[in-house]
């Protein structure tokens, strides 16, 4: 339900993280609960920067 709310929202004027955060919902490590505190900065390394969306 998440994912399907995040995908349908368009915001005008700012950038926001929705790809990413749509990007971690579907992350593996994430969806089986194995991360750590330092997972994110883990994640954003291997994915790379942010992408930020409209």
């Amino acid at each position: 339900m998440t994912k399907k709310y995040l995908a349908t929202i368009e915001i005008e004027g700012v950038k926001t993280n929705i790809p990413f955060l749509l990007d971690v919902l579907q992350d593996e490590v994430f969806l089986d609960g194995k991360y750590t505190t330092k997972w994110i900065n883990d994640y954003q390394n291997k994915k790379g920067k942010i992408k930020h969306g409209h």
